[in-house]
Order: C-alpha cells, then structure tokens, then sequence
C-alpha cells in the first residue's frame, strides 16, 4: 500500500511538472519568436537587401567596427553575453571575444548565413579565443568578430581553419589586422567544450565522439550558448516531451506493483434457501426435497364450477 502511494505522488508530481513545462515552452516560445524578430529587423537595417554570403558578412563586420557609438553600462554584471538586445548595444560586451562572436553569429544567421561559433584552445583544452565559422562557397571560412575582420590571404581569397593550421597563411591573414595577437593557433579547437564540465565531461565527450560522430558539427549546438532565449525554449520543449513519458511510467508502475496488483478477496456465494434447510450432510432428507421440488403436478380432480350469465333462466328462477 506504502509503495502505491509513492507512485502515485509521483504520478501527481510529474503532471505538475508537465503544466510547468508546458506554460515555459509557451512563454520562451514568445520570448524567442521576439528575439527573431528583433535580430531580423536589426539585420536588415544594416545589410543590403542585395548583396552576397559574402557582402552580407562583411557588411556586418563593418556596422561592428564603424557602427553608431554603443551604450556604456556602469555595472557590466547586470550585461548578459547570451542576450543580443545588450550583445548589439553595449561597448563592452562588444570588446569581448566570446559576447562580440555571439553578435556577429546572431546577425548573421537571422540574414540568412549559415554560421557557427568556433573555440581556439590551448594544450591543456582551455578556450584562448572564440572566433565564428560562415558558410561561403562550399567552405567554412573564419571570422575574428573581436577584431572585425575575415580571415583572408594575400590574394584576398577568405582562408578556412584548416588554412590557418599553416604557418605561412596564417602569418599572412593576421598580418594585415592590426594589433593581433599571434598566440593564437587552430591546431586545436572545437564548436563545444563539454570538457569543461566538472567530473563528467571527458567522459562524456568521448561518449558522444563514439556514439555520435561530428556531433559538435551542428548548429544547434552552437546556438545553445550564443542565445539565452533558445537555449531556455529548448529546455523547456525537452521537459515537456520528458515528463509525459515519466508521468506515464509512474502510472505503469503503479498499476504494476503488488499493492496494485493482489487480487481482492473472493466474494462468498449467497448460499440458497435449501442450504439453510438442511446441512450439507443430509443426503435423505436433500434428495426427499428434491423429489418434491421436481415430480410433475398432477391434475386436481375437481369440478368446475360454472358460471351463470345474466341471461340464464335457471338463476333468474333462484
């Protein structure tokens, strides 16, 4: 009986949990739809209508280096680097490799560029810089937001990272930006560091290089860590196809368990009104009962008396 209850408080809990999720898909739902929205009008305010993959790239690197002057908050804890409404704003954001790659990335795919953020790491896989991939020609070139500029050769022909692993094309890309800093290298790099996850993360990172190779490829994986909207939206459309199937689960064990599961007690058969006559043991007097309950009727000789009408003479003469 104890173990009933437990599943079914656990049935109960995961419903609400349900409504829950519910209620948060729909308002990140809305909150990510205005977020769009406010991206795409952003981005056509400062994009031609048009112009190539390439132009559109380049029109965004030019708004983040000669754009209007750009707020100053006083107290940049209050700033988020996942939310484009203070990444496109605010100047300090903006100086930030990591916020400044988020920008570009969130301009550029509400333009209609395909693009991914891409981490530069060091030996021991810690993030030295964050730079962003576009999809130009076939080829994942690279995009330093952070200093505003394309990676591109001598011939201005834009590099990719596999590139920039030569030492001679990537002297020749970032000697025409001003000020960069040379110890950045692509020799090691990644879209996501899982590994940076307390305990867990090697260990699930070698998990999903095994069971899902190139899965750090994709886009959406990026987009969780570039918009706080989505990645919220996302969350919450994984707890409600989550808990329906908990909720679910619950009621099926619940039915299963033994408390659930034994069989009520046999219900005892009114006993007939023989049975009340006579004990179980009587065999004379059961089969004497039963011969009178069974011999067929026989017919009453009696003489019917008949009955008169109105009109007879005899009663009319009584």
């Amino acid at each position: 009986m104890g173990s009933h209850r437990v599943f079914r408080s656990f049935w109960w809990a995961t419903n609400a949990l349900l409504a829950l999720s519910l209620l948060g898909t729909l308002s990140t739902g809305i909150w990510e739809h205005s977020v769009r929205q406010y991206l795409k009008g952003f981005s056509d305010a400062i994009i031609p209508e048009d112009s190539s993959p390439q132009q559109k790239a380049e029109a965004i690197l030019a708004w983040m280096r000669y754009g209007p002057p750009r707020r100053e908050a006083p107290d940049t804890s209050a700033l988020s680097a996942h939310d484009p409404t203070d990444t496109l704003n605010y100047r300090q954001l903006l100086e930030v490799c990591g916020s400044a790659t988020n920008a570009f990335l969130n301009l550029s795919r509400s333009s209609g560029l395909e693009a991914r953020r891409l981490l530069l790491l060091s030996p021991d896989r810690t993030a030295k810089h964050v730079v962003a991939e576009v999809h130009l020609d076939g080829r994942w070139v690279i995009v330093d937001a952070t200093y505003r500029a394309m990676m591109k050769d001598t011939q201005g022909e834009p590099l990719t990272r596999a590139d920039l692993q030569d030492p001679r094309l990537f002297q020749e890309a970032t000697a025409r930006i001003p000020g960069y800093i040379p110890v950045y290298s692509y020799e090691r790099v990644a879209h996501v560091r899982v590994g940076a996850l307390p305990v867990l993360g090697p260990v699930l990172r070698r998990v999903l290089d095994a069971v899902l190779p190139g899965w750090d490829e994709s886009l959406e994986w990026s987009l969780l860590l570039e918009r706080r909207s989505f990645a919220y939206f996302f969350l919450s459309v994984w707890a409600l196809i989550f808990f329906p199937a908990a909720a679910n689960c619950a009621g099926l064990a619940g039915r299963s368990s033994p408390a659930h599961s034994a069989a009520p007690p046999a219900r005892q058969p009114h006993p007939r009104h023989r049975d009340f006559l006579f004990d179980s043991g009587d065999q004379i007097a059961r089969v004497w009962y039963l011969w009178l309950r069974l011999r067929p009727r026989q017919q009453r000789c009696r003489t019917p008396r008949p009955r008169h009408g109105r009109g007879d003479a005899s009663s009319r003469s009584r």
